[in-house]
């Protein structure tokens, strides 16, 4: 057989001390560890430049304002009016979310949104990442830009945590409170321990960010985006590049091994918002839970979506605008 007098004629060349596997290694295996080395630090290389590329090419459609001395973060505002309107994205969300929401907001009033430390135009985020000091920084944000009260706060997925605690700790400040299919308590099975004792609420979500962001160091995460990315995409491109960053997958991994906490501080410090003018806009598969929803307020409706889509102010913005032009005139 060829193969085998062909191994019979490397086996006969072979020193005596050398084996089989030792032959192998040297002339199979390094080889071609080496190049595989190779090939995986360029696509690091190559993905760093692209980022930085990004950095540099995409021009941000607001101002960084600084807070905490160092610590840089995007802020668009638009429009003028005696409300502030205050739009808070949800996990992995930057300001761009509410692009089909903010400019038909600021033909009535002062909108405003932002990117968290650690997402889009703004700096990688130097502080733990919760709800209560995503709270705390953007009213740091609002106070160094003199962006006035009364607030209209309207927050979307993970953003309704933040919102909410937002609101409780300035309601005073805060006129409505709108949560788009928010992250709820009702939503886990929450521990009464200390929210300092919870971190993690799903180890196998937790692992499944981490591979992810292992991906994105090498420009996996991107090449995907860009494959299934079409022209009939809502997203802009500046979407897509900065949700397939390791600075976004970084800060949503340490959001997301904090959500239990943020969770139970959103349960246990905003609990309760007196009369304030609050609601809920629902997918459908949860809307049979608004009781739940509606606990905080005595002045709380709660709406059906109409879908289970999620993406509620990107795929369904009608519902999120007429929502806040109803608190801006009732207020």
């Amino acid at each position: 057989i060829w193969y085998d007098k062909n191994m019979i004629k490397i086996k006969k060349h072979l020193p005596k001390n050398l084996s089989w596997r030792s032959f192998f290694s040297k002339q199979v295996i390094v080889p071609a560890l080496a190049v595989t080395s190779l090939i995986v630090i360029g696509a690091a290389i190559f993905e760093k430049y692209i980022e930085s590329e990004e950095d540099r090419t995409f021009l941000a459609s607001g101002r960084l304002v600084t807070i905490n001395d160092n610590q840089s973060i995007h802020l668009h505002c638009s429009g003028k009016g005696t409300q502030t309107v205050i739009l808070e994205s949800g996990m992995s969300g930057t300001s761009l979310d509410w692009v089909r929401v903010q400019p038909e907001i600021a033909k009535e009033t002062r909108v405003c949104s932002y990117d968290r430390p650690g997402y889009g135009w703004s700096d990688e985020a130097k502080s733990d990442r919760n709800a209560s000091t995503s709270a705390d920084e953007l009213y740091s944000v609002l106070q160094k830009d003199n962006i006035k009260p009364p607030y209209v706060m309207v927050g979307a997925s993970y953003g309704g945590l933040i919102s909410r605690v937002f609101t409780v700790r300035h309601i005073d400040e805060v006129s409505a409170l709108i949560q788009v299919d928010p992250s709820h308590e009702s939503d886990f099975d929450l521990s009464s321990d200390s929210p300092g004792q919870l971190s993690k609420t799903d180890t196998l979500t937790s692992v499944y960010l981490s591979l992810e962001l292992a991906k994105s160091y090498f420009g996996i995460t991107r090449a995907n985006s860009i494959a299934n990315y079409t022209n009939d995409d809502i997203r802009t491109k500046e979407q897509v590049g900065f949700l397939s960053s390791s600075k976004n997958f970084r800060t949503m991994l340490r959001e997301y091994n904090a959500l239990t906490k943020s969770t139970t501080i959103a349960r246990d410090e905003a609990s309760s918002l007196k009369s304030l003018k609050t609601k809920y806009i629902l997918t459908s598969q949860r809307f049979d839970r608004q009781k739940k929803f509606c606990n905080i307020s005595t002045s709380c409706i709660a709406q059906d979506s109409g879908s289970n889509d999620h993406l509620i102010p990107q795929n369904n913005p009608d519902i999120v605008i007429s929502s806040i032009r109803e608190a801006l005139g009732g207020s």
